[in-house]
């Protein structure tokens, strides 16, 4: 039997920048970096993985690049964390271009599996949603991708992970995401197109805002409510080891 999941941890390495590199490729050279500075065996077991235990995405704030990194299963990736955290690492070395990234801060973030839970038994919430997409987005659907946001994708995304991480399979209750899709409507949004680029391909997607509404029951919105915030570590779609799908949601 699987260990059950109890926590999930996000951490954000705050960084000077040396120049303004897109962040897009920028997260590439950043997932490049961290597997070079793990031991070789881990990191094949990371990439034998059925889903990714982890997620990393850049972000430009002011005179700062913030490098996130979320962890899903502890006992999985506990040498990310453990590199990330340590008191010897204070700058990031790109060697394929030569940039060096002063880190000048940490920060841990956690959420637990009961904390998520809660949302779904107790709370109350709001029927209307907005979801910035970070970084690009995208899904592959009959080998292509899908290039503008639809609530299937990203809700069988979210219920995906959510069930491979807490439950350790990738079973998806079809009623319930049908119920999910024919009560939940996208009223507005707000987005770009994108090319991510991977090696020596580029990756179509988007990336934004939407708003989203639920005019299902309490019990149906409660459950949506948890799932996205559970994607705030987790991700949607596509690449998101390597900087894409990462969001950030409000309850609107």
């Amino acid at each position: 039997m699987n260990k059950v999941v109890e926590n999930l941890r996000k951490i954000t390495l705050i960084c000077e920048k040396e120049r303004n590199r897109n962040t897009n490729k920028l997260a590439v050279y950043i997932h490049g970096w961290l597997m070079e500075n793990l031991e070789e065996e881990f990191v094949s077991a990371l990439h034998n993985q059925e889903l990714n235990h982890y997620t990393l995405h850049v972000e430009r704030k002011n005179d700062y690049i913030y490098i996130v990194v979320t962890l899903l299963d502890e006992d999985k990736t506990y040498l990310i964390e453990e590199f990330l955290l340590s008191s010897t690492l204070n700058e990031i070395i790109i060697k394929s271009t030569n940039e060096k990234y002063k880190i000048v801060g940490r920060n841990i973030e956690d959420k637990s599996l009961s904390e998520l839970t809660e949302r779904f038994y107790q709370e109350d919430s709001k029927n209307t949603f907005q979801i910035t997409f970070l970084s690009p987005t995208s899904f592959k659907s009959n080998g292509e991708y899908i290039m503008f946001p639809d609530l299937r994708f990203i809700f069988q995304s979210l219920m995906n992970r959510y069930s491979f991480v807490f439950e350790g399979n990738k079973k998806v209750d079809k009623d319930l995401l049908d119920e999910l899709c024919d009560k939940t409507k996208i009223v507005s949004y707000r987005l770009n197109s994108s090319y991510y680029p991977v090696h020596q391909s580029y990756i179509p997607g988007y990336f934004g805002e939407i708003k989203i509404r639920c005019k299902g029951n309490k019990t149906l919105v409660n459950y949506l409510n948890m799932i996205l915030e559970f994607g705030e570590f987790s991700g949607v779609g596509v690449k998101t080891a390597m900087g894409m799908g990462a969001i950030l949601v409000k309850q609107v």
